[in-house]
């Protein structure tokens, strides 16, 4: 059975686990109807049994009440009633009045980050639960008293600068709300909670041969033995092929599987793989976007185009991309993209689909494969030719490469088109 000593104090922020502890702990003692139930047996033998149980419950609520609930609901009347004061303490904290309401919701901001995801997802749960048991609605201004995106934002502000890049892609979830951000942090805190599979094991194994040197058999006794690098026909105890003492061939070394790259442009595959393989891990860097905004980058190992809406002739391809923070996003598709370059003609490239990543990437290896130079036209500033046409303008930006280029329809006219 478990302590009444153990039910915590009932603050402003853990009524709802409150309320169901101390429920809990009345039901495992046989308590719980004497917070309820008014009527009193009718026989007087039982009746005194019956007041010392009520005695017993009101104790227990005076216990783990704490001192400003003491004042605020206890009084003359109700100081030995079990059912008033509990009704008190609910109807206090479960009070739809304007006054309750600005309470729990002034509490709200004192949420703060202190030491894991799992804990501060505890109590951003707690403090919603909160906010909806006194009727504050969450949503849509017209409809709810708390603007959803504002809280969301709110919410997301007070994660730990370690978990910055969680920060940059709730950001640009449009429009975001409390789902999104906790299932979001549900999902890094079950991935923290996960057994890391990068555990060093260390593996033993009982020697099935002694390498060392040869003991020196008895006095008297000369047995044939096998020198350093030869095998003496003369021995007994094994064979040539077993013996430990013969020269070994030197294995051959294997020559390393490679994929070839794809240089034909037909090919609807931007992917070039080991045999047996089915996922494809590229490497990108995490940006955040503008509006028309892409990124120049040289980690990038294919452009990579968050919105599907911008692909043509699409192909369903899993594949895995590892960021550089460690994290990875999959990419369930691939195809080709329609972009309008500085001359106005058309840049066909081919692209991965990342729905979940937070900036349109173009990569410049592979603009650089395709006889793209770099022409500097600023001390932050430059352009991308091919054949004496200004494909692309960059400009450095806060240590990020910078580029303004226009998505056209998935199928565009048939003008100037070049496919990079």
């Amino acid at each position: 059975m478990s302590d009444s000593k153990n039910l915590p104090i009932l603050t402003g922020s853990n009524f709802t686990a409150w309320k169901m502890q101390v429920q809990g702990y009345c039901m495992q003692h046989g308590l719980y109807k004497y917070l309820n139930n008014l009527n009193p047996p009718a026989e007087d033998a039982k009746r005194e049994g019956w007041d010392n149980k009520r005695l017993k419950v009101a104790g227990i609520l005076y216990q783990c009440m704490g001192e400003q609930n003491h004042q605020r609901s206890i009084n003359k009347k109700n100081a030995e009633d079990p059912q008033a004061i509990w009704n008190s303490l609910v109807g206090s904290y479960k009070s739809n009045s304007v006054q309750n309401q600005s309470l729990f919701y002034q509490e709200f901001p004192a949420l703060s980050f202190k030491s894991t995801i799992a804990v501060f997802l505890d109590e951003l749960n707690a403090h919603v639960s909160a906010l909806a048991a006194v009727g504050l609605i969450v949503g849509e201004p017209k409809k709810a008293d708390i603007k959803e995106l504002l809280l969301a934002e709110h919410i997301v502000a007070k994660l730990h600068a370690d978990y910055q890049p969680i920060r940059e892609i709730l950001y640009q979830k449009q429009p975001l709300t409390l789902t999104i951000v906790c299932n979001c942090l549900d999902s890094k805190r079950r991935e923290a909670a996960a057994p890391s599979s990068n555990t060093i094991t260390m593996k033993q194994e009982s020697a099935l041969k002694a390498k060392g040197p040869l003991t020196k058999p008895p006095a008297g006794k000369d047995y044939p033995q096998c020198p350093p690098g030869w095998h003496n026909p003369a021995t007994t105890g094994h064979t040539k092929a077993d013996c430990c003492m013969k020269r070994r061939p030197k294995p051959t070394a294997k020559a390393a599987a490679t994929s070839q790259p794809d240089n034909n442009d037909n090919s609807s595959s931007s992917i070039s793989t080991k045999a047996n393989s089915f996922i494809c891990v590229c490497q990108a860097l995490l940006a955040i976007q503008g509006k028309d905004t892409c990124f120049l980058n040289s980690r990038a190992s294919h452009h990579m185009f968050s919105e599907k809406s911008k692909f043509s002739e699409y192909q369903v391809h899993k594949t895995h991309i590892e960021l550089a923070d460690g994290n990875t996003l999959e990419s369930p598709g691939k195809g080709y993209v329609h972009l309008e370059a500085k001359d106005q003609s058309t840049l066909k490239v081919k692209a991965l689909h990342i729905p979940e990543l937070a900036g349109t990437l173009i990569s410049f290896g592979c603009l650089y494969k395709r006889s793209c130079d770099v022409v500097c036209t600023g001390k932050s500033s430059f352009n991308l030719v091919n054949n004496n046409t200004i494909l692309l303008s960059a400009k450095i930006i806060g240590g990020t490469c910078n580029v303004k280029l226009k998505s056209l329809p998935q199928e565009p006219l048939a003008t100037q088109e070049q496919r990079l």
